[in-house]
């Protein structure tokens, strides 16, 4: 496949072409048959423009989708930080208390990371190989 560069190269040539052609015009160089040979070869440069650039064309409009599909992701992937409140020594969202989240990776990391439960009290950061368990006024508080 061409590409853009090309097809500006076959622009250039056709161009140069086109005034090579005129100028043999004004002189009357040319005989009915080089004109058609000169004609069919600037029709043949503009097809390979045309598909050079339809060719362009189609690969900006798959790049425009790749970067909308991936500007989504991102957006996925980011949150909210006012939605979610520390409790119990975890990060929780605001109101829904079904699955916690790693406190380092919240305010340290800049990450929403669930955390993985291991036993009833127990719960698991996978990145950072810490163990949580829900706050007990005798036990010490988490640090980050």
């Amino acid at each position: 496949m061409l590409d853009i560069a090309a097809s500006l190269s076959l622009a250039k040539n056709t161009l140069d072409l086109i005034r090579g052609v005129r100028e043999a015009v004004k002189q009357k160089k040319l005989s009915n048959e080089d004109m058609l040979d000169y004609l069919n070869t600037l029709q043949d440069k503009i097809v390979d423009m045309k598909t050079t650039l339809a060719d362009a064309d189609d690969e900006n409009r798959e790049l425009k989708r790749t970067i909308t599909e991936l500007q989504e992701k991102l957006a996925e992937r980011q949150f909210n930080k006012d939605h979610y409140e520390f409790h119990d020594n975890m990060v929780w969202e605001v109101g829904i208390r079904r699955q916690p989240y790693c406190p380092t990776c919240f305010y340290v990391d800049d990450r929403l990371v669930p955390l993985q439960q291991r036993g009833r009290q127990e719960y698991h950061c996978a990145i950072h190989e810490k163990n949580f368990w829900p706050y007990n006024p005798q036990s010490q508080v988490l640090s980050f």
